[in-house]
């Protein structure tokens, strides 16, 4: 029998039939407490996906799959003509860095357009969109620092609902 752990909560308890169970403190200790000492490495072919937003983004770096406190590192991959979705964080700033490809950012009012190379700073509380207006794959690197707690929610959320769908719980 498979073995997933799912971090969602304080106490630990168990989920339907599985052997997943939640332990925040356990996953989040080193997190929480900076006691983050480890060389840790990621590769983009084995990190989760998000396709809510448009385009599809890679969480390579972010607590708590990774042992970060004070940073994100996300890879988002739009085909041509693929958005993402407005959206802002309150309390980060965003760095992006276009690896590959052209697209199109709005920030609040101001119109920025991308090439490969390029790096920009997002501050904190700016609405930001994005398109690929290009014609070929768009690749940008995002850095977001500090993590948006909202999003660490919202990521528990799908994880218990990945491991729902894998055990056949409700």
């Amino acid at each position: 029998m498979q073995h997933w752990t799912v971090v969602f909560a304080t106490e630990r308890a168990t989920l339907g039939t599985a052997n997943a169970y939640y332990d925040l403190e356990k996953t989040f200790r080193p997190w929480l407490t900076g006691m983050v000492n480890e060389i840790y490495t990621a590769k983009v072919s084995d990190a989760f996906e998000y396709k809510d937003w448009g385009g599809c983004i890679r969480f390579l770096l972010m607590p708590p799959d990774a042992p970060v406190r004070n940073v994100t590192l996300e890879i988002g991959t739009f085909k041509p003509g693929e958005e993402l979705k407005g959206h802002r964080h309150p309390e980060s700033e965003e760095i992006y860095y276009v690896m590959k490809g052209k697209g199109h950012l709005k920030v609040g009012e101001e119109e920025i357009d991308l090439v490969e190379g390029m790096a920009l700073v997002i501050p904190p509380g700016h609405d930001h969109f994005l398109k690929n207006n290009g014609n070929e794959t768009l690749e940008i690197a995002f850095i977001t620092s500090p993590p948006e707690k909202w999003w660490l929610l919202e990521r528990l959320e799908k994880l218990e609902d990945q491991v729902r769908k894998l055990t056949g719980s409700k």
